[in-house]
């Protein structure tokens, strides 16, 4: 993946993370939310995911921390929590790997 491509989806994903547990999340509000299918925390778990399975490259880690505008160190620790406390349901090993990858940020 080119620098380029790479930036624009650790920007994309910090965003979107940022947009799901926010303050900002908490207001973001959905008329009929099962008719436009909009599960927030489905979302966030794909979102997990995604961190878990590229927080293996270095330069993945590196670029999700330099993201000025929606990198934020206490969304990624306040989904750990939520993790832990079974808001948020990833499979275990999607769980430890998120920490992990949170841990190297």
């Amino acid at each position: 993946m080119s620098d380029v491509n790479l930036g624009s989806f650790v920007e994309g994903l910090n965003y979107a993370l940022d947009q799901m547990v926010s303050a900002k999340g908490k207001k973001l509000k959905v008329q009929n939310p099962e008719e436009y299918f909009f599960e927030p925390k489905e979302i966030t778990g794909e979102l997990v995911t995604c961190y878990s399975f590229m927080g293996n490259y270095q330069k993945f880690v590196d670029r999700v921390v330099v993201d000025p505008r929606s990198y934020k160190e206490q969304n990624f620790v306040r989904v750990v929590r939520l993790i832990k406390s079974n808001k948020i349901k990833v499979p275990f090993d999607i769980a430890q790997q998120f920490e992990s990858f949170t841990n190297k940020c």
